[in-house]
Order: structure tokens, then C-alpha cells, then sequence
């Protein structure tokens, strides 16, 4: 509050009795003046003017130089000799003027460069410190809506084509102390000095950009809408690096058709990419918002939307199909009931099986076994020795056989089939 009154009392400070003051002077024991005294001056509005005299040690070229690299940071040395403006440097203690010559003296120029930058710099810091923040020599106030700001007419003029028809021309606001600035706040017309002050725009959000874009727009400073719309831009990618992506989304809603109406064409043109490209979360988030655009809006969003509806349609034809084909071919880890295999890698049931298959193959190869000793004992106690009744006896062994192997498929064992080579290779023995 104490800012605001300084700023405000810094334009009523200024005496409107011009009789009290004209002819008024003073000697000035200083090497580049000799006095200084107020006069009324006819320019560009016929008032009072300080008029300041020069001492005999500082010319007029090398003056018009040294107030050249004060406003602007560069001299035209085709005009005036380099001494001479060294020497004036020296008078009214301007060391970056100083160092500037120098270079040029040494035919280092390029050195002038960085210093060029530098010096810019700082005097964009002296301006805001001294003109904003202090309101020092400010000649006219702004009324605003909610408050009022002291601004300087030159810095406005030279900065604002449509300031300085107003000033300059036979508007009413050319004479004025005090201007009503409709539909303007404080915050966003000390955004609008800083810029023209400064050239440069402050940090600032989103949500409260559009004024001054309005406001530019509205006053012809096309570089001001560039500036803010890049920091605007700076500001919304910030925030989907850092988890903020949702509220990105309802930021280039609400920004996006009000970006076109203020002139600001660029910004407009990132927020309908991002929210062609976020178009998915777009739906879910904010449909209400979505259905609210412009007909034409909404069809360029469902037009350009991406991914596109024939990538989602493919894209979800070819998962499908990679899942029918990943299960075709996995192989079954269910093994067989009558599969053979390894035991170290059966199941306990299956191993169990095959134990008690293996059980009841070696009963039946002992049965063989004591049939065929038993025929064989028959054999030796009948004493058949000649060839006939030894064919005959095969026969009989034979058809005994026969009988055996009948009686061994009706059992248990004719689930082993198997067996039977290996019971006739036994008997032909």
C-alpha cells in the first residue's frame, strides 16, 4: 500500500503555479556544467522545461554522443572525435562509456559486444527499480478499475504507437494529468509497463493471460501477445513435466478460442495440438467443455486427433490376433494319461501307475517262467526220445501252449499285449 501511495504521490508532487518557478536558476560548480534554471520552452506542449548549460569542456557532439550510449548503449564516432567523448565520459562519470571508446580506440571492437548486452540489461533494471517501482519522475496517472498508475509520457510514446497519437495528437488525453483506462486492473497494466518499460513480459499464468492479451491486442503490440504467449507456453509445459498434464488440458479448453479472438494465433495453434494429441483424456476429463467449442473446433479435434480412430481399431485387431496366436502356438502343459516320459518329471499318481504296471509285468513274466520249467520237467520224465513222438509232443506243447496264452488273456494280464513275443521266444528255447 505504502508502494502505491509513493507512486501515486510522486504526480501530485509536481506545483501547477508556473509563476513561482519560471526564471528561477541556479550556478553549478561542476567541470561538465555551469547552471542550471527552469524557462518555458516551446515544444511539443508549451510548459516548463529545466534547461541545463553546458561548460566549455564538454561539446555539443560529444554531449549528443554520451546521451546516445545512455539511451540506446551505442555512439556514432563518424559525428564527433573519440576523445572528445572520452573526455565528456569522463566529466559526467559514465565508466561503461568509457570502456566503450576505449575498445574502439585499441581496435578491439568486438569487445563492445557483451558490454553492449550488459549495459542494456542493467539499464531495463534501473528503469523498473527507479520508474516503476518508485514512480520517480512520472508526468501522468492511469486510472484503472480497481486503482490507478503513474507512467512516464516519453517512455510511452516511444514505446507505443497508439500512446503517442493519443499524446500527440488533438485528443483530450494529449493535456490530461489523470486518464480513465476502462476495463483495464492494476496487475495487468504494470505487466503492460513493465514490457514497454523493459521489453520483457513477467512470469505469468495461464488463467490470467487472457487480460493481457486483450490488452496488447488492444493497444497494437503485437511483440507483447509473442511474449506472453511464449511464457505462457513456458509455464504449461513446466507443468507436464511435472505431473500437471490434466490441468494442461483444461488450460488449452479454456484458452483456446479466446487465443483466437485476441490475435493470439500462435498460442492457439499449441493448444489445438495438445489437445489433438491428448484427445482420449480429453474425453474423459472435461465432454462438457469439449462439447461447448465451436462446431468447427470440435470437428478439427476429431478430425486431427491423435491416435487416430483407424490406429485405435487396428491397433486393438492386431492385440487380439497376437493373443490367438500366442496361445496356438504354447504347448499344452498338461501331460498325456497314457504318455510315457521320464519319472524324474511326472507327477506322484502317474509314477505310482507305472510302478504297478511294472509290478504285474514281472508277475507275468514269472508265471512264464515256471510254466515253461514245469513243461519242461514233463518233457524229461516221459523220456521221448524219437523224432515222431517228439513232433508230437510238440504239437501237444504247442496247443498246451495255446491253452496257457487263453488263460492269460482272460486275466489281469491281457492289458500287456507285449508279452506274448517274448513268452513264445521263452518256449522255443
Amino acid at each position: 500500500v505504502w508502494e502505491q501511495l509513493k507512486r501515486r504521490s510522486s504526480c501530485q508532487v509536481l506545483s501547477t503555479d508556473t509563476k513561482q518557478r519560471l526564471g528561477v536558476s541556479r550556478e553549478l560548480n561542476h567541470p561538465a556544467f555551469q547552471a542550471i534554471r527552469i524557462e518555458q520552452v516551446s515544444s511539443l506542449h508549451t510548459k516548463l522545461k529545466t534547461v541545463i548549460t553546458l561548460s566549455k569542456l564538454v561539446t555539443p557532439q560529444a554531449m549528443q554522443q554520451c546521451l546516445q550510449f545512455l539511451y540506446t548503449g551505442t555512439i556514432d564516432s563518424r559525428f564527433c572525435e573519440l576523445q572528445e567523448i572520452r573526455q565528456a565520459a569522463e566529466f559526467l562519470d559514465l565508466p561503461e562509456l568509457l570502456v566503450f571508446v576505449s575498445n574502439i580506440q585499441a581496435h578491439e571492437e568486438f569487445l563492445n559486444t557483451d558490454l553492449k548486452q550488459q549495459y542494456r540489461k542493467a539499464v531495463r533494471q534501473r528503469l523498473q527499480d527507479l520508474c516503476l517501482g518508485q514512480g520517480l519522475f512520472s508526468d501522468i496517472v492511469f486510472q484503472l478499475d480497481d486503482g490507478s498508475f503513474a507512467a512516464h509520457r516519453p517512455m510511452l510514446m516511444a514505446r507505443c504507437d497508439m500512446m503517442k497519437a493519443m499524446f500527440s495528437g488533438d485528443f483530450r488525453e494529449s493535456n490530461a494529468k489523470v486518464i480513465l483506462f476502462p476495463g483495464v486492473r492494476e496487475d495487468t497494466f504494470h505487466k503492460l509497463l513493465v514490457y514497454l518499460y523493459t521489453d520483457d513480459v513477467p512470469p505469468i499464468s495461464p488463467i490470467r493471460c487472457l487480460d493481457l492479451l486483450e490488452l496488447g491486442n488492444r493497444l497494437c503490440l503485437p511483440r507483447l501477445v509473442n511474449l506472453v504467449e511464449r511464457r505462457v507456453v513456458e509455464e504449461m509445459v513446466h507443468l507436464c513435466s511435472t505431473d500437471g498434464a490434466d490441468v494442461v488440458v483444461e488450460h488449452c479448453l479454456r484458452l483456446l478460442e479466446p487465443c483466437k479472438l485476441h490475435n493470439a494465433d500462435q498460442l492457439a495453434d499449441w493448444c489445438m495440438s495438445h489437445l489433438c494429441t491428448n484427445y482420449n483424456k480429453l474425453c474423459k476429463m472435461s465432454p462438457k467443455l469439449l462439447k461447448s467449442l465451436h462446431p468447427e473446433n470440435q470437428e478439427y479435434l476429431s478430425e486431427h486427433r491423435w491416435p487416430p480412430v483407424w490406429y485405435l481399431k487396428d491397433y486393438d485387431y492386431y492385440q487380439k490376433c497376437a493373443i490367438e496366436r500366442q496361445r496356438e502356438e504354447k504347448p499344452s502343459l498338461k501331460r498325456g494319461r497314457h504318455n510315457s516320459g521320464c519319472l524324474c518329471f511326472t507327477g506322484g499318481k502317474s509314477r505310482r501307475e507305472e510302478r504297478e504296471k511294472m509290478k504285474e509285468l514281472r508277475c507275468s513274466l514269472y508265471e512264464i517262467i515256471n510254466v515253461q520249467e514245469q513243461i519242461n520237467i514233463i518233457i524229461e520224465n516221459t523220456g521221448i526220445l524219437n523224432n515222431q513222438e517228439n513232433e508230437l509232443m510238440g504239437i501237444s506243447k504247442f496247443m498246451d501252449l495255446n491253452l496257457f496264452f487263453s488263460q492269460i488273456v482272460n486275466s489281469k494280464v491281457s492289458k500287456f499285449l507285449f508279452v506274448f513275443p517274448i513268452f513264445y521266444i521263452i518256449v522255443c528255447m
